[in-house]
């Protein structure tokens, strides 16, 4: 499963929110924070949490498919 295909499930249920943090990932061409990714949620005017996009990007990079192949690299601000 890669982000081009159907949104993965992440965690009890797939959220309007956490559709709108994947549809980012599938927009963007390059390497972004998740500050960056909040940013581009924001000018989208969606409503999405900061801890939100944290949550969405640990839960794809714990499915094995996406983690593995390098399809999505995590790392956190600090």
């Amino acid at each position: 499963m890669t982000l081009n295909s159907t949104i993965p499930k992440l965690g009890a249920r797939n959220t309007k929110q956490r559709t709108a943090v994947v549809e980012v990932l599938r927009d963007m061409d390059k390497f972004a924070s998740v500050k960056e990714i909040f940013g581009e949620l924001q000018q989208r005017k969606e409503k999405v949490g900061l801890t939100t996009v944290y949550r969405t990007l640990q839960s794809l990079a714990e499915i094995p498919d996406l983690a593995h192949q390098g399809v999505i690299k995590l790392t956190l601000d600090t």
